[in-house]
């Protein structure tokens, strides 16, 4: 069975009038992952593909108006 899970988690906090700073996780769930297309490596390897990847963002933000 393919089971697939995303998920988004985010903050955002103001530091002043016109600043602010964001923080944010995303989560992508794959239960069976496809290969990995990946170009230059020997021939015949085959990357592995993890079930679970993460990406963390942090940011600024500046209000102009």
């Amino acid at each position: 069975q393919d089971t697939r899970v995303n998920g988004h988690v985010g903050v955002s906090a103001k530091l002043g009038k016109r600043l602010a700073v964001q923080t944010a996780i995303d989560i992508k769930y794959d239960r069976r992952p496809g290969p990995l297309q990946v170009k230059g490596l020997a021939d015949g390897f085959v990357p592995e593909a993890t079930e679970l990847d993460m990406i963390m963002k942090a940011s600024l933000i500046y209000t102009l108006f």
